[in-house]
């Protein structure tokens, strides 16, 4: 049984192209150690398969998922729900695509992968241990549409989710969706990423510094997206493309 907060984001897997290359740049970038596993049945491909282990300290904070070369790289994230069936039943409902129906991950816990009209990918979980969500390496999330209200409103029926108000004048565009225990676990952003009409779900990593991280980042390989969807004045985040060409965010702490 799982002690997550529900409707909290507790895991990230990143879906790449090229292990060894996000190897590279998140460890260069981040300082982050790798464990490897094996596993003779694996979730995401038919037979055996290797799951990276994203490692900070003695503490895992998220997986790498080896796909085929002409996958699109991206980052997914994991919401703790009561019930995962239920959770992906009601994403059917409300008319949003069943990308993945429920499945078990042996000895983690039990997701789905639901899609948005948008594009936008993201995966109910419940686990089947009782370690705590790891804390400290992702920070916030966004979800970058053309559709906020849309998206709130299929997001609420999914995961409980309720919308902070609070926000107002230059932060209109600016919604923070509240969990279980009132506390903001989503920022929802009106825009789009690049020239892509596509949502986006973009996981931030907590850095000391946004300047310096943001130049170790280019000169591993990083790209810089053009990110008007920011409000102005919010010099302490980044958007970038790794070199795989997954989207993330850096969010100075």
């Amino acid at each position: 049984m799982s002690c997550a907060v529900q409707g909290h984001i507790v895991w990230h897997d990143l879906f790449t192209s090229d292990l060894q290359a996000a190897k590279r740049f998140y460890g260069a970038l981040c300082g982050f150690d790798f464990v490897q596993e094996h596993a003779t049945d694996c979730v995401w491909h038919d037979g055996a398969g290797d799951y990276c282990l994203i490692m900070a300290g003695d503490t895992a904070h998220a997986g790498i998922v080896a796909m085929e070369p002409t996958f699109r790289s991206r980052w997914a994230a994991y919401v703790a729900v009561e019930d995962v069936d239920l959770a992906t039943d009601r994403a059917r409902r409300v008319g949003l695509k069943i990308e993945r129906e429920p499945f078990d991950i042996r000895g983690v816990g039990r997701s789905s992968v639901i899609e948005d009209t948008l594009g936008a990918q993201i995966s109910p979980f419940v686990a089947s241990h009782t370690y705590p969500p790891p804390t400290g390496v992702f920070v916030w999330e966004q979800l970058v549409t053309q559709d906020p209200q849309h998206a709130f409103q299929t997001l609420r029926e999914v995961f409980d989710w309720q919308r902070d108000d609070t926000h107002g004048g230059s932060e209109a565009r600016l919604q923070s969706l509240l969990a279980a225990d009132d506390a903001p676990v989503v920022e929802l952003v009106e825009g789009v990423v690049g020239s892509e009409p596509r949502a986006a779900w973009i996981p931030f990593l907590g850095v000391p510094d946004i300047a310096t991280a943001t130049t170790r980042a280019l000169s591993s390989g990083a790209t810089h997206v053009d990110a008007a969807f920011l409000i102005s004045g919010r010099g302490n985040v980044a958007v970038l493309t790794d070199p795989t060409g997954a989207l993330f965010g850096l969010k100075a702490v």
